[in-house]
Parts: structure tokens; C-alpha cells; sequence
């Protein structure tokens, strides 16, 4: 079956919905943008598999209970089907929730630069308002300053999940000062996920201007120096994630 030919509702595509415990709660008005594979499903799915959009009823629980959250669609799957085919990925209380697609933006290209189309569409459509990108694709985030909340599992589930809501509720606008700001004060006690979704950007190579200045302060020496303790600290996460050693972290 290709869903993008054969199926005009997709929610039908989906498995059988969880049940979430309803936790109403407060954000300020937040833009999320939203890829779908490697988010709502995995990237990879195995031989003649059709299932799709196994999280959408992890998405619809957190719009549940933050009323000020908006979706905005952020996939290649735009370029196959159109944007009132693609709310139909959520089930109809939630469709008017999903308030429009980049799209309208440079349509050729969501392999690179998803973080630019995301910047642009607030530009347009929401400026000022608080954003933030749902996307497992490190390498379409290239440049500084995207929000980047990184499905490091391939999929959007407990842990992306619990991490997002905890931002919801603060009013920065910054996840990835937000991740940081979270790592324990020992950088021997960071995990790579927890390294890299802190800074994402160029492929999870590191500018070191986005590392704390409290984790400089309480660890690295004065001087010229700090800025190379700094780096060394981050690129030997990085290395060994990079040489998979640590992929279970």
C-alpha cells in the first residue's frame, strides 16, 4: 500500500490509539514544527511494513493538555501530498490544531536548512512568538540559534516527550540553553545524547560558546585555557559517540 496514493483520511494508517493520563497544564503560545519520519515513526521501517504515524497519539495528548501549542508542518511528505490530506494524520479534534506548512517555503528542500525554513515561516506568519523544531535529522539544522529538539531515538517518545513538556512550562525559548543547563555540573557524568541534543548544530560539532559559562566557571582553569578544557570536554563525548563506542548512552 502507498499511503500517499491509495488513502485520503491517513489516520487510518495509524495504530490503535494509547490512552495518556489527561495533565492539563500552561505554556505560553508555542509554534511546534514537525517532521514525521523519525519522529511520529520510525525512518526505517522493516519490508512491507505500512504502518505510519505511530506517535501522532503522543502528539494529540500533549496538545491535549497545553491549549496554547500549535503544529506546523515541517516534512517531506509535503511534497507528496497537500496540507488538508496531511492534517488528516491526526484524528479530526485535532486537525485545526495544525495551522500550516513550510512548504510554502522553498518545497524543493527539507533534506537541509529545516531550521532556516522554520525561522522564515515565523518571520512570515507568527514573528515574536516562541517556536521549537521536533526532528531526528541533525545535518538539516546547520546553523546556530535553530530550536532543535533532537528525537536522538529516532522517534518522538517518553524521553523526548517528558523533556519537551518540562520547556513548555519554563518561559525560555532557548531548548538547547534549557538541555545544557540540565547536565549534571561533572561533565565525566554527561551522556553523548545529552552532549549533542545541547548542541546540535553543524551535525552535533560543538561551538563551545554554548557551553554554560556555570560549567566554566566551576571547572575549567582561568585564562586562555578555558576555552580548550571547554572543547576537549566536548569533543571527547563527541568521539566516542562518532566512533560508536557509546551508542547506548
Amino acid at each position: 500500500m502507498n499511503p500517499h496514493e491509495e488513502v485520503p483520511d491517513l489516520s487510518v494508517l495509524r495504530p490503535s490509539p494509547r490512552a495518556f493520563p489527561y495533565n492539563p497544564s500552561y505554556c505560553r503560545e508555542t509554534i511546534v514544527f514537525l517532521d514525521f519520519d523519525g519522529v511520529l515513526h520510525p525512518e526505517e521501517r522493516r519490508s512491507g511494513e505500512s504502518r505510519v504515524f505511530d506517535e501522532a497519539d503522543r502528539i494529540e495528548a500533549l496538545l491535549d493538555d497545553y491549549p496554547e501549542v500549535s503544529i506546523v508542518l515541517a516534512t517531506s511528505w509535503q511534497m507528496l501530498c497537500g496540507f488538508a490530506r496531511l492534517q488528516t494524520v491526526f484524528r479530526a479534534d485535532y486537525r485545526e490544531r495544525v495551522i500550516g506548512g513550510t512548504d510554502q517555503l522553498h518545497p524543493e528542500s527539507y533534506s537541509s536548512g529545516r531550521g532556516l525554513l522554520a525561522q522564515r515561516w515565523m518571520a512570515s506568519h507568527a514573528p515574536g512568538k516562541r517556536w521549537i523544531s521536533l526532528d531526528d535529522d541533525l545535518r538539516a539544522f546547520e546553523y546556530r540559534d535553530q530550536n532543535l529538539l533532537w528525537c536522538s531515538e529516532g522517534i518522538y517518545g517518553e524521553q523526548a516527550d517528558k523533556l519537551l513538556r518540562a520547556w513548555l512550562e519554563t518561559n525560555s525559548t532557548d531548548i538547547q540553553h534549557f538541555i545544557a543547563s540540565r547536565l549534571p555540573d561533572d561533565p565525566s557524568e554527561w551522556t553523548v545524547r545529552d552532549a549533542v541534543a545541547a548542541a546540535p548544530e553543524s551535525g552535533g560539532w560543538v561551538n563551545i560558546s554554548r557551553v554554560p559559562g556555570g560549567l566554566l566557571e566551576l571547572h575549567a582553569p582561568d585564562g586562555p585555557d578555558r576555552n580548550v578544557w571547554a572543547l576537549k570536554q566536548w569533543q571527547d563525548v563527541l568521539q566516542r559517540w562518532c566512533s560508536g563506542r557509546d551508542r547506548s548512552v
